[in-house]
C-alpha cells in the first residue's frame, strides 16, 4: 500500500479497545481522512482461576496468534497495540508497531521480574511507546526511557454539558460514584468518603454504578435513598453523568481515569485523589483531596455552595477540550506515526 505521502490513506489497526481508547482513536483518525479499524483479540479463559486458567493457555495463545495472522492479512500500514501483555502482536503483525500501556499491564512490573522479562522485548522493539496516565512513567521508563505520556482521548462532542443548564438544579442527584469499586481505584478511601458524607449530610442523594467488588459495601454505606445504577452503553453515559451535581473519583494512583475526565467534560466537578499536576501545562479544575475525611468535607461544602459548584462546573469542559479532545490527540498520534517511520512500507 502506498504511504500517506503518496496520496493514499493510511490503513491503521487499533488493537484491543481498552478503556475505549482504541475505538476513539480509530473514529477520530477516520474523521481525519485515514482508514482505521479496531481489532479485538479473542479473550479465552481470562476470567478463569488457576489451575483452569493455566490449562486454557494453549487456546489463549492460539487466539492471539490468530489475531496476528488477521493483522498480516489486513495489509496494515500502522499497527497500534494497546496493553503490554498483548505486545507479541506487534512482531507477529510483521509491521513496525506502537505499543500503548494502560495501567495494570505495567504498574508494579520491573525489568528483572518474570513479567518484566516477558514484556521487555516487545517494549524494546516498538517504534513508539505510549503510557496512558502520568503515574505510569516511573514503571515504563526503565524499559523505554523515550516513552511518551499520551492523554486519553475524550469524545468532547459526546461528553459535554447540558445546554441549556437545568432550570432547577434540585432535579439532579447530589453525588455520582461511577468509579470502579476495586482496590486499584482506592476502594478503602472511597468507602470512607461515602460513609462520612452520609453521616455529615444525611439528605445527600448518591448513585452507585454497579461495577467492582465493593458495590455491596458502598450501597450499605450510602443509605436507603441510594440508587444502584447498572452499567450503561457508552452513548448513554453522558446522561447518567449529567444527572448529578458532583462526581466521586479514584484515590490510589493520583491521576485521572476516563470516568473522571468524562465527568469534567460534562460539567460535573470531580472530587478525587490527585497529585500529578506537573503532567499538564494548565491546572485541572478538579477538587483534590488526600484523605477520605478531606474529600467528604469538600463534597459537603460544595453541595451547599451553589456558586462555587457552578464555577467549577464551567471550568471543566474547556479544560478537557484543551488537554484531552479526541481529535487533537488522534492528530498528535498520526504525527508520531510519521515521525517514527510507521507510515510507509
Amino acid at each position: 500500500m502506498d504511504s500517506k505521502s503518496g496520496g493514499s490513506r493510511l490503513r491503521i489497526a487499533q488493537v484491543n479497545d481498552i478503556a475505549a481508547v482504541a475505538g476513539t482513536l480509530a473514529r477520530e483518525m477516520n474523521r481525519l481522512g485515514e482508514d482505521a479499524v479496531v481489532l479485538e483479540p479473542r479473550r479465552v479463559g481470562t476470567r478463569l482461576k488457576y489451575p483452569w486458567k493455566a490449562a486454557a493457555l494453549p487456546v489463549r495463545v492460539a487466539a492471539i496468534v490468530g489475531t496476528g495472522i488477521s493483522m498480516r492479512r489486513g495489509h496494515f500500514d500502522v499497527v497500534h497495540v494497546h496493553f503490554a501483555r498483548l505486545g507479541m502482536l506487534g512482531p507477529i503483525s510483521g509491521r513496525p508497531y506502537t505499543l500503548h500501556v494502560h495501567g495494570t499491564d505495567i504498574r508494579g512490573v520491573r525489568p528483572g521480574s518474570a513479567w518484566g522479562r516477558e514484556v521487555a522485548p516487545f517494549l524494546r522493539r516498538a517504534r513508539l511507546v505510549y503510557y496512558a496516565t502520568p503515574d505510569l512513567r516511573e514503571w515504563v521508563e526503565p524499559f523505554r526511557p523515550d516513552a511518551i505520556f499520551l492523554p486519553n482521548p475524550i469524545e468532547t462532542d459526546l461528553f459535554s454539558p447540558l445546554e441549556p443548564a437545568p432550570a432547577d438544579d434540585r432535579a439532579r442527584r447530589d453525588l455520582l460514584v461511577g468509579v470502579r469499586l476495586s482496590a486499584v481505584k482506592g476502594l478503602a478511601t472511597i468507602l470512607d468518603v461515602i460513609g462520612r458524607v452520609v453521616a455529615a449530610r444525611p439528605g445527600t442523594t448518591i448513585t452507585i454504578v454497579g461495577q467492582g467488588g465493593g458495590v455491596a459495601q458502598a450501597m450499605a454505606l450510602a443509605g436507603p435513598d441510594a440508587i444502584l445504577a447498572r452499567r450503561v452503553a457508552r452513548a448513554d453515559l453522558p446522561d447518567l453523568i449529567r444527572g448529578h451535581r458532583l462526581a466521586l473519583g479514584q484515590f490510589l494512583v493520583g491521576t485521572f481515569g476516563n470516568y473522571e475526565l468524562e465527568a469534567e467534560a460534562c460539567g460535573v466537578p470531580v472530587v478525587m485523589g490527585f497529585d500529578r499536576w506537573a503532567a499538564y501545562d494548565s491546572k485541572p479544575p478538579i477538587v483534590a483531596a488526600a484523605t477520605g475525611e478531606e474529600a467528604a468535607a469538600r463534597i459537603c461544602d460544595l453541595l451547599d455552595d451553589a456558586d462555587t459548584l457552578a464555577r467549577l462546573a464551567a471550568l471543566g469542559p474547556s479544560w478537557v477540550v484543551a488537554n484531552h479532545a479526541a481529535g487533537m490527540i488522534a492528530a498528535r498520534v498520526l504525527g508520531d506515526y510519521r515521525r517514527t517511520g510507521q507510515d510507509s512500507r
